[in-house]
């Protein structure tokens, strides 16, 4: 046990410890509070006569988990600010000694309580890191202004600093911000989608689910976790050094024991101050970007993104349909609602039409269910509009996370990217996006293009025979996407 070697070693220093008739249950729970003021305590177990500090262990087990801030600000003003180093010794040596009388009081007097208890005991053990250390992780004063009235404390946290700094997933190295909170790394709750995790919050629990082959959930301004153990086919609930907090309206919550809960493997390296996660998803469960089809023969796919539009994507299918050339346009859905005749002529013309969200958001940066969302109702107003049910998406600015990925494959989506960036977007002239062209085409290709309401895309409207031509003439053949994936 590891709580042993400090009781043996240290049990001569509460020898001789004098003691008092005192409260025997002193905590959080059992404060009462009048028009703002400390009024007393209220419990069925009376008083006892014992040492005072030991009392404290009620801090380690219950009261550090329901506020950090009042647990340190109770310890603080016992000592009116100015904390013995003794304490610290004391405080461990019975905290140490309740680990054992806690798990016998339990069997005890509430043997359906068990879990929880032993639960706390090694949240006890990771905030002493198995008792090498004395003073908890969660004791950081300096973070904290406190308010000391009698003894009633009211404590309000000083705004935490967040900071950035890339962590490693799978080896790709993702940037996010971060804060630590007693001595662990906080991470935005939707960095969780890297890993290929589902993140959704609940509004009516106030918690943030977090899903990949388990399921985690972490209340706001609470710290403790419940996990659902596949095992014992029951939810579980663990507590923590941590609480899950709101910063900027974005839920931070902890990095490491999240991770793990979900099988995933976290490691630090302090020689470059990195953290490292292996998610051990295999590579066979990892969904497919399409940047180009694998092929040797000269086929190429002309794709327009962000309309349709009144003014650019008229003159594009006017070409198109000139030169008798298809193409694949990935639509937004509102402008769908707008230009629903616009849609319709697209695929009456012989074109594929695929999916690009309703608004166009990053979908990196929205829940999981908001992701799902976007897509299942632009994907309604294109079948409405034209009768036909969109079988590829291409996320917008190419942003999205290993769990959108998983998403776009659920719903039935092939995830398409590109080979051929134009940059018309940005306003390239034709000269400049056959420049592009000439660079990077390859069998196989997939060109981006745009067809949004903007005078930067004369260029396109320009280049777009030119490009047609010169394909044409080097042998290549115009193919929609799905046709381009589906033959090679």
């Amino acid at each position: 046990m590891l709580a042993v070697p400090i009781i043996e070693k240290n049990k001569q220093h509460i020898k001789n410890r004098s003691n008092h008739f005192q409260h025997d249950d002193y905590h959080l729970e059992n404060i009462i509070v009048k028009d703002k003021q400390y009024a007393g305590v209220m419990d069925f177990n009376n008083f006892d006569w014992g040492d005072p500090l030991h009392d404290y262990v009620k801090v380690a087990l219950f009261q550090r988990e329901l506020s950090v801030p009042f647990s340190i600000g109770q310890i603080e003003g016992y000592f009116d600010n100015n904390v013995p180093d003794d304490f610290w010794l004391h405080y461990s040596i019975y905290v140490g000694m309740v680990i054992f009388s806690s798990v016998v009081w339990s069997l005890r007097f509430v043997p359906e309580q068990l879990d929880e208890m032993i639960t706390r005991l090694y949240v006890v053990l990771e905030d002493h890191k198995d008792f090498e250390i004395l003073k908890p992780t969660w004791y950081e004063p300096n973070l904290i202004s406190f308010i000391v009235s009698g003894l009633f404390g009211v404590a309000p946290a000083k705004a935490e600093t967040v900071s950035y700094a890339s962590i490693s997933v799978d080896g790709k190295l993702i940037k996010t911000s971060y804060y630590m909170q007693n001595g662990r790394l906080m991470v935005p709750d939707i960095f969780f989608k890297h890993t290929g995790a589902t993140v959704d919050r609940n509004e009516k629990y106030q918690s943030i689910a977090i899903e990949r082959n388990n399921i985690v959930a972490l209340p706001l301004d609470k710290a403790y976790m419940d996990y659902y153990d596949k095992g014992k086919n029951k939810w579980i609930r663990e507590y923590l050094a941590t609480t899950t907090t709101t910063i900027d309206g974005r839920p931070y919550v902890p990095l490491l024991v999240t991770a793990q809960k979900l099988g995933m493997t976290v490691t630090y390296d302090p020689k470059i101050y990195r953290t490292f996660i292996q998610t051990n998803t295999p590579e066979a469960n990892k969904p497919i970007a399409y940047e180009k089809a694998q092929t040797t023969k000269k086929q190429i796919a002309l794709t327009f993104d962000d309309g349709p539009d009144k003014l650019i994507t008229p003159q594009i299918l006017d070409i198109l349909k000139e030169k008798g050339v298809p193409a694949t346009f990935f639509v937004v859905g509102e402008q769908v609602s707008y230009f629903p005749q616009l849609a319709k002529r697209m695929v009456d013309e012989g074109h594929t039409i695929a999916n690009h969200s309703w608004d166009h958001p990053e979908l990196s940066k929205l829940y999981t269910s908001q992701v799902i969302q976007q897509l299942k109702s632009t994907n309604e107003i294109i079948e409405k509009v034209t009768g036909v049910k969109a079988t590829l998406i291409r996320p917008p600015y190419g942003d999205f996370t290993p769990a959108d990925a998983l998403v776009f494959e659920k719903l039935g989506f092939k995830n398409i990217l590109w080979s051929v960036d134009t940059l018309d977007w940005s306003g390239t002239s034709a000269e400049e996006i056959m420049t592009i062209l000439n660079r990077d085409k390859s069998p196989g290709g997939i060109v981006l293009q745009h067809n949004f309401q903007n005078p930067k895309l004369e260029g396109t409207v320009k280049a777009l025979p030119q490009m047609i031509d010169q394909l044409r003439a080097e042998g290549y053949e115009f193919v929609t996407v799905d046709v381009l994936l589906g033959s090679n």
